[in-house]
């Protein structure tokens, strides 16, 4: 594993986006050349950017911990991508929505149940728009 472009990263922000980078014949799409090798990963967090080489997501992940170890990547939270999350979402019904976010804040099935009846919302399979 090698940092390829920028230095070590800036650890001011916790929250880290991290990306695996196509290459085509080792070429990114804005024609930069990075060569052939391991697969290349952009990461970036606001106050520093840049790329590294890493054999997997997650030893691209360890590579910045060394730099920064409270480093917080979205996948380790949700287990999902943003992309995978907002599809998940979208074939959810209002009443499967309310009781997926209720949940989440915490709360208890008896208090799922109060807000579900309280918004008339009893499992109906219409979808929202």
């Amino acid at each position: 594993m090698a940092w390829i472009w920028g230095r070590s990263p800036v650890c001011s922000g916790d929250k880290f986006a991290l990306r695996r980078v196509p290459l085509n014949q080792g070429y990114d799409r804005d024609g930069r050349y990075f060569g052939r090798g391991a697969p290349l990963y952009a990461y970036d967090n606001g106050e520093s950017f840049g790329e590294l080489r890493a054999a997997t997501r997650e030893a691209a992940i360890a590579e910045i911990r060394k730099a920064c170890p409270h480093a917080v990547f979205a996948r380790e939270v949700t287990g999902r991508s943003p992309a995978a999350q907002r599809k998940k979402r979208a074939k959810m019904t209002p009443a499967e929505l309310v009781a997926h976010d209720a949940k989440e804040e915490g709360r208890s099935p008896a208090e799922i149940r109060a807000i579900l009846e309280q918004r008339d919302l009893k499992g109906s399979r219409k979808r929202r728009r």
